[in-house]
């Protein structure tokens, strides 16, 4: 198989496929030419439903390499238009936990983040601008606990702008852990302490309200965070 690896299973039916994806791993082939997370979910269909050749898999949203999370895929075109359109119209709930350095303290339990940003394309880094600047992106954030130098957030983005929220984070003096880029002073395993951990939606074809949660690898214990419940 080109896409040998992994693949954690959340939910699967004839339209989607929700999977639970490892930090590190790439939503679709890089420069890297590392093993994409698409072509699992690829290789999976095309070995366990029994579909040789170029099997169909709808890419309906992204998280960074170095984030995890839950994932839908769409196994129809008519599937990837409907979950597409939902994205752009922004009415799926997405929630995250991140694991932050607090570089400042904490002086609210939550909030929103509401900042313009701007992205530099030749070095893929996103800086915050000025008004009438940029596009705005907004982010409501609240503190699930505290140890004695990080704090576990919990983030639900109303806009998705490249590297969101780790920019707002890095903004508010709570850079990432493992976010070197924006500013975080330790390491994480394989990329950054920020996790994808809930993501609602309405089926494409049901029209159902359905949710789907993952919690975040073992990796987060070492982080001496207390996790809440899932959703």
């Amino acid at each position: 198989m080109s896409g040998a690896g992994s693949l954690r299973i959340l939910f699967q039916d004839n339209h989607l496929f929700v999977v639970a994806k490892p930090v590190g791993v790439p939503v679709q082939g890089d420069a890297s030419a590392a093993n994409s997370l698409l072509e699992r979910v690829r290789d999976h269909r095309r070995v366990a439903e029994n579909k040789p050749g170029n099997v169909f898999v709808g890419l309906v949203h992204r998280l960074d390499r170095a984030v995890s999370g839950v994932m839908v895929f769409a196994k129809t075109s008519k599937a990837a238009a409907r979950l597409s359109e939902q994205f752009r119209a922004r009415t799926v709930e997405k929630v995250y936990w991140a694991a932050v350095e607090m570089q400042r303290p904490i002086t609210s339990p939550g909030g929103v983040w509401k900042t313009n940003l701007e992205k530099d394309e030749r070095t893929n880094v996103v800086r915050v601008v000025g008004a009438g600047r940029g596009v705005e992106a907004v982010t409501e954030w609240k503190v699930l606990s505290k140890g004695p130098a990080n704090a576990l957030l919990e983030l639900r983005p109303k806009t998705g702008r490249s590297h969101q929220l780790r920019v707002q984070c890095a903004a508010a003096g709570l850079p990432i852990v493992g976010d070197r880029r924006y500013g975080a002073k330790t390491l994480f395993p394989d990329g950054i302490a920020l996790h994808a951990v809930m993501l609602a939606f309405d089926h494409p074809t049901t029209k159902e309200r359905v949710r789907f949660s993952t919690v975040p690898a073992a990796d987060w214990k070492a982080l001496g965070l207390k996790l809440p419940r899932l959703f």
